[in-house]
């Protein structure tokens, strides 16, 4: 440890992780190999604001960089750093009150799908259950409902925020709204680091999912069809095509519909003949399930294109 970092232990009630920790090779990673290589002077684990306030209070002193980590599955990298990694992991509370969820900043999607899911209720989100429920919103969140109800940052309604010089504030329409603007949009985040969410819950849909497979043969003509039949779909239709190339070398390559749908099934069967009509040929596999919301919201997590190579379950 380096000797300066001593101040840590004492600004926190949390855990510091030093590079000589036992546990600091696996707290440290985020979730992407491209950051593998990373290696932070310490990963500060903040179980209140005041943890966050003193680690940035170190970090400026030391002139650290800092990246606050929620779930760790930011492609640009900004759950990694050389400097102070502020995890917020152990900030992972979920509650819900007159429609409105209350969210920690260390949360993920499979945790608050199972809360809210106890009341038949939701949020816009994704239908990956390690993703964090900070990095998402800040980012905007784009989700499997969103066609209906919007980003996940459009039923946002109040944030509590640590800010640079060690405040804490709460910002919503009429406190600190300028903050709050930025938050939805304007920036991934970068304004200070936020503890805690509160959002519009809505109402937690019956899904029909689908997953359609194709011969990569067949992608130029998806695509072809997927331009006019994507833009035009009913708000109630959420699906991605994607190509696939496996990891195994002996699986061939595929173009993949997948997705869901707040219709029934036999209305979600008729929308997606459309698209295979105008391919011109019938997928080599289909997948068509008509489940309530956690279930598709499992469903969906299990049988996304490369699910073999994660090997997670619903957190």
């Amino acid at each position: 440890m380096r000797p300066e970092l001593a101040a840590l232990d004492a600004s926190i009630e949390g855990e510091v992780i030093y590079p000589e920790s036992p546990e600091y090779e696996s707290v440290r990673r985020p979730a992407w190999a491209q950051y593998e290589n990373v290696r932070p002077v310490a990963v500060v684990r903040c179980r209140t604001p005041t943890d966050v306030a003193g680690s940035l209070a170190v970090a400026r002193r030391l002139d650290l960089e800092v990246a606050p980590r929620g779930g760790g599955h930011c492609f640009a990298g900004r759950s990694a750093t050389g400097g102070l990694v502020i995890d917020l992991s152990p900030m992972s509370s979920v509650a819900e009150s007159d429609g409105i969820a209350t969210v920690g900043a260390g949360a993920r999607l499979g945790e608050i799908d199972e809360r809210l899911g106890t009341d038949a209720l939701a949020i816009p989100a994704g239908s990956c259950p390690a993703v964090g429920i900070a990095g998402l919103t800040l980012g905007g969140g784009l989700g499997i409902l969103g066609r209906t109800y919007g980003l996940t940052s459009d039923q946002l309604v109040q944030a509590q925020v640590v800010l640079a010089d060690g405040r804490v504030v709460e910002c919503d329409e009429r406190r600190e709204e300028g903050l709050f603007w930025a938050l939805r949009g304007a920036g991934a985040g970068q304004f200070g680091v936020v503890t805690r969410f509160s959002f519009r819950a809505v109402p937690a849909p019956d899904l029909t999912c689908f997953r359609l497979v194709w011969p990569l043969a067949k992608a130029a003509d998806l695509l072809e069809v997927w331009q006019s039949w994507a833009p035009s779909a009913p708000d109630e239709h959420a699906a991605s095509l994607l190509l696939n190339v496996p990891a195994e070398p002996e699986r061939p390559p595929t173009a993949t519909l997948f997705g869901s749908s707040l219709g029934a099934k036999d209305e979600t069967e008729r929308f997606l003949e459309e698209l295979v009509v105008g391919a011109g040929e019938d997928p080599a596999s289909t997948m068509i399930e008509y489940l309530q919301y956690i279930g598709a919201k499992r469903y969906l997590w299990a049988h996304a294109p490369g699910a073999e190579l994660h090997g997670e379950g619903l957190a």
